[in-house]
């Protein structure tokens, strides 16, 4: 009789050993899955980040050629102003 009980208490502790790892692998699995998620998150946001860089150093390009535009139109707007200055003396 005692070694029945032996046999059914390490059969117990078997099946509840099982069932921890069971429980453990589909926790695994979950986490598996949800690091994959957020790693293709993070690779779309960082190609994101990239767009936006590329979209900032065009940006500051287009205001660079502004500004010269801008430099020029005034240099354009003195040399008028002063050869009026000097046509009306």
């Amino acid at each position: 009789m005692q070694s029945s009980s032996s046999i059914e208490e390490m059969i117990a502790n078997i099946a509840s050993i099982a069932k921890m790892l069971e429980t453990e692998n589909q926790l695994t699995q979950t986490l598996n899955e949800k690091t994959d998620v957020a790693k293709t998150s993070s690779q779309l946001t960082n190609q994101e980040v990239v767009k936006i860089s590329e979209k900032s150093s065009d940006l500051l390009e287009a205001s660079s050629i502004i500004q010269n535009i801008a430099a020029q139109t005034n240099l354009l707007a003195m040399n008028t102003e002063y050869f009026s200055n000097s046509a009306s003396v």
